[in-house]
C-alpha cells in the first residue's frame, strides 16, 4: 500500500498537526512519519490505519489511486 504524500500533507495541515504531534497521536516514530511523507518508506497497513485514525479520515483517503 502506498500513501499519497500530497494527501497526507493536506490532512496534516487540515488538522494543524506538527510532525511530532501527529507521530505521538498515531503512535509511530517521527522518523517513520518523515520517511512516509518523503516517499522513502512504504507504509505497513497498520501504520496507515494509525495515521488515518489520528487524522480522522478513512484509510482510502490517504492512499494513492492506481
Amino acid at each position: 500500500m502506498k500513501i499519497d504524500t500530497h494527501k497526507l500533507s493536506v490532512e496534516i495541515a487540515r488538522n494543524c498537526f506538527s510532525a511530532e504531534e501527529l507521530s505521538k497521536c498515531a503512535g509511530i516514530s517521527r522518523v517513520t512519519l518523515q520517511r512516509l511523507k518523503s516517499g522513502r518508506q512504504v507504509a505497513r497497513p497498520q501504520t496507515i490505519g494509525k495515521l488515518a485514525k489520528a487524522l480522522e479520515v478513512k484509510v482510502e483517503d490517504l492512499l494513492k489511486e492506481e
